[in-house]
C-alpha cells in the first residue's frame, strides 16, 4: 500500500518480502564456497580468526549461513555439539536451503480509495500466496468480497483509481513538506529544540514522519506534557521491531511518529509548535532535575 502512496523521484523500498528474500538467500559459487546474500560469508570480514572457525564448521557437517533482520550472520549446522544439531524454528538444517518465507504483507483499499471498502490484497513469496489463494475460504463463492471486489475492478479498469492515488500524493506531498517546514522551524536557535527530523525531509511517501528527541529524551515521558497541549504521538518504542529487545525499544523510542495525511497545513504547523513547546518543558525539567 505504501508503495503506492510513494512521490519520491527515488524508486521506493523494497517491499517486505522482498526484505525477507535477500536477508535468506544462500548463493554457492562454482567452488562450493558459501555466500550470504550473492556476498563471500567471509567478504570484508578481516578477523582471521573468524575465517578459520567457519572453514572448522564446514569441517564437521552441513552448516548453512543465513542472515538475520540485523544483518547478523547465523549458523545451523548437522555436525558438532548438541546445540548445533538442535532444530531453530524457520531455519533450514540443509545446505545451500534458506528459511521458508513466513512473511506477508496485508495492504487495503480503505486506505488508497475509500473509508468502509473492506478489501484488500496479500504480498508475500510467491509458494505462500498459493497456498493462502487455495484456501477453502477463499476460493469457495468466487472470493471473500464478491460485491465489493467488482466495485474496486470498475474503479481500477476504469481509471478512477489511478486518479485518485495521484490526488492522494499530491496532497500528502504538500502536507509533508508543511510539517517538514514546521518542524525546521522549531529547531535549533536560542528558543529552539535540540530535535531532527529522522525521516527524509521532506517525507517521499506514505503517512507518517520520525522525530528525533533530543538527546537522552524518551517519548514516554514527553507523551503528558504533549496530551497538555493537545497533541498526540505514536511512541518510537512501539514501533520497535522484534518484541522484548530492550536495546531495539529504547533506540525506537527516543523518536515520535507523528502523521501528516490528516490535518490541513496550518493545523500541521500548529500542532508542531504545540510539540515543540512540549518538548522544550521536557528538557527544561531534565535539565533542572
Amino acid at each position: 500500500m505504501y508503495h503506492a502512496l510513494h512521490w519520491g523521484e527515488d524508486p521506493p523500498p523494497p517491499r517486505f518480502f522482498e526484505i525477507e528474500r535477500a536477508m535468506t538467500t544462500l548463493e554457492e559459487d562454482e567452488g562450493g564456497r558459501r555466500r550470504d546474500g550473492g556476498r563471500d560469508a567471509d567478504e570484508g570480514d578481516d578477523d582471521d580468526d573468524d575465517d578459520d572457525d567457519d572453514d572448522d564448521d564446514d569441517a564437521r557437517g552441513d552448516v548453512s549461513v543465513y542472515s538475520d533482520a540485523w544483518g547478523k550472520n547465523k549458523k545451523t549446522g548437522s555436525g558438532g555439539g548438541e546445540e548445533e544439531n538442535a532444530p531453530k524454528p524457520g531455519v533450514s538444517s540443509q545446505r545451500g536451503q534458506p528459511p521458508p518465507p513466513v512473511v506477508v504483507s496485508a495492504s487495503s483499499f480503505t486506505k488508497i480509495l475509500a473509508p468502509g471498502l473492506r478489501l484488500g490484497w496479500l504480498e508475500c513469496d510467491p509458494s505462500l500466496a498459493t497456498a493462502i489463494a487455495n484456501r477453502g475460504y477463499v476460493v469457495s463463492g468466487g472470493c471473500v468480497a464478491p460485491f465489493t471486489a467488482g466495485v474496486v475492478a470498475q474503479a481500477i479498469l476504469s481509471g478512477d483509481a489511478a486518479d485518485w492515488l495521484t490526488k492522494l500524493r499530491d496532497d500528502y506531498r504538500e502536507s509533508s513538506a508543511a510539517l517538514a517546514r514546521a518542524v525546521e522551524a522549531e529547531t535549533g536557535g536560542g528558543d529552539g529544540c535540540a530535535w531532527s527530523f529522522a525521516s527524509p525531509s521532506p517525507p517521499r511517501g506514505g503517512y507518517f514522519a520520525w522525530i528525533k528527541l533530543p538527546a537522552g529524551m524518551r517519548a514516554a515521558s514527553l507523551a503528558e506534557p504533549a496530551a497538555r497541549e493537545g497533541v498526540a504521538f505514536l511512541r518510537g518504542g512501539q514501533c520497535a521491531p522484534t518484541a522484548g529487545d530492550e536495546d531495539a525499544f529504547d533506540a525506537c523510542d527516543g523518536h515520535v511518529r507523528v502523521c501528516f495525511a490528516f490535518l490541513t497545513a496550518d493545523e500541521i504547523e500548529e500542532g508542531v509548535r504545540r510539540l515543540a513547546k512540549a518538548v522544550r518543558s521536557v528538557a527544561a525539567a531534565e535539565a533542572a532535575s
